[in-house]
């Protein structure tokens, strides 16, 4: 499976392996290097790791090879809010009633029946 990698993308791989390997290839004490150890007759010191600029280049530069080599995340969900409830009243029609010919009243009937929408 071929990916297509972008141009800015790879330009900023070679950037962050620049300067990660730039990070790590300053002489960091070993033989040779700075004051002369207990190999050599001289006193000992003790080395304490100091993590400054050195430690910070390398996060850089291993946060954009990763971000460079991962896929991008994924879109987020859409979410649909579903409609609020509304009570819609029923509709009321009015009739005249008559029994044997004789007015007795008006009768209330519905025409269209109440419904939550």
């Amino acid at each position: 499976m071929e990916r297509k990698v972008s141009r800015m993308k790879k330009t900023l791989l070679v950037l962050a392996a620049a300067l990660s390997l730039a990070a790590f290839a300053r002489p960091h004490g070993g033989p040779g290097f700075g004051r002369p150890g207990p190999w050599r007759g001289g006193p000992h010191y003790h080395h304490h790791h100091h993590h400054g600029a050195g430690a910070f280049w390398t996060g850089v530069g291993v946060g954009l090879v990763g971000s460079a080599l991962l896929p991008p995340p994924p879109p987020p969900p859409v979410v649909v809010a579903a409609p609020a409830a509304v009570w819609v009243p029923p509709v009321y029609g009015e009739r005249p009633v008559y029994r044997a010919g004789i007015w007795v009243g008006t009768e209330r009937y519905v025409i269209t029946p109440g419904y939550w929408r």
